[in-house]
């Protein structure tokens, strides 16, 4: 057995399980996860009962979606509930297209101490066409407002980027709109042509770390940096995700699901907060969860160079790669030797500059 401890110290809502944006990317059946849906307040109270005892002191609920802001009622309705009848309160974290936030909701997450996750995937041709509007409104213009609310009221926030073959080219971008908080994220659709090369990705990071590209900014190195870290640090990665570990996603209608991009897929289900029993949802994220590190400990990990250092990757992406024609079918795996390789480089040049001769 490879782990014993399931702790469930991440909750994630699926408060909204629609959205107003159509991305040409959306992993989630655009935001409905197969069913279209807004969560109750019971589900969430049951949860919060059930899971956790009512203890909140550890605990961090991420609001998600879909776009959660378009339940916004119940999202305040938990907050309020939460804030006036325990003395132990979580993390309240929520990722948002952004387009509908306002005066109001920006108060209301400042107040209670809000975390914001927000999507923009470029300057506004990339965005538009790749987060478009249902209704057809400018999609970047609504995001870029929603953005200024955020630094109005010093909410932190990080933004986030999916990458596709449409925006590899970010750098500039972000240089211009002058991001703090970012993370970029490979995308991982059904339809692989909208994956990014990475013979160009390759040739981004080598031009910076040649010295040509003085423009580029952190956030390409950012995730080799982590990497570089890891190798310098020998901080052995047995496995990459804790989902039905210390995340559990909950749907609209009360399954429970190892991870937020899990959600609506029997593979990942792991029980249902009104069928089943505490103990009895906790043995089930067990099983599944030790099921799925036989599969990470199969032979082409174990043959593989980067085997601990990955951790086996996310098991979400390894099962979308097995879908993909011959020429991408290690896809996700390419990607993250392709940094490792990067890191040990960057490694290499740190070590040498400090070498005195």
């Amino acid at each position: 057995m490879f782990y014993e401890n399931i702790n469930f110290n991440a909750l994630v809502l699926n408060i909204a399980q629609k959205c107003n944006m159509k991305c040409i990317y959306c992993f989630a059946d655009n935001g409905t996860y197969g069913n279209t849906s807004l969560m109750n307040f019971e589900t969430v109270k049951l949860a919060l009962e059930k899971l956790y005892n009512n203890n909140f002191e550890q605990l961090s609920i991420s609001f998600f979606g879909g776009e959660p802001l378009l339940n916004f009622k119940l999202i305040k309705k938990i907050v309020e509930y939460i804030e006036k009848n325990f003395d132990q309160k979580p993390a309240y974290n929520i990722t948002t297209n952004g387009t509908l936030l306002n005066e109001k909701i920006a108060k209301f997450m400042k107040k209670y101490d809000f975390k914001v996750m927000i999507s923009i995937d470029g300057d506004e041709r990339e965005h538009n066409l790749l987060r478009p509007l249902k209704n057809k409104e400018d999609s970047f213009k609504k995001t870029i407002e929603g953005i200024k609310l955020l630094e109005k009221y010093e909410i932190p926030y990080i933004t986030r980027m999916t990458v596709t073959k449409f925006n590899q080219d970010f750098d500039n971008f972000w240089i211009k709109y002058n991001f703090k908080n970012i993370v970029r994220a490979f995308v991982a659709p059904e339809d692989y042509t909208l994956l990014p090369d990475l013979r160009e990705y390759n040739k981004k990071i080598e031009s910076y770390i040649s010295g040509e590209d003085k423009t580029i900014s952190g956030i390409i190195l950012s995730s080799i940096n982590v990497r570089k870290n890891r190798i310098k640090n020998k901080n052995q990665l047995v496995i990459n995700c804790f989902g039905g570990v210390r995340e559990v996603s909950l749907s609209a209608d009360g399954n429970l699901y190892m991870c937020h991009r899990a959600t609506g897929n029997e593979k990942y289900y792991i029980g249902n907060i009104f069928k089943n029993t505490h103990d009895e949802i906790i043995k089930s994220a067990y099983k599944l969860f030790n099921k799925i590190m036989v599969g990470i400990e199969s032979e082409k990990c174990n043959k593989c160079w980067a085997r601990n250092l990955c951790g086996g990757g996310c098991h979400l992406k390894n099962d979308l790669q097995k879908t993909y024609p011959k020429e991408f079918k290690n896809y996700f795996c390419d990607l993250i030797k392709l940094e490792y390789e990067w890191a040990m480089v960057l490694l290499s040049k740190e070590i040498s500059s400090k070498v005195t001769y």
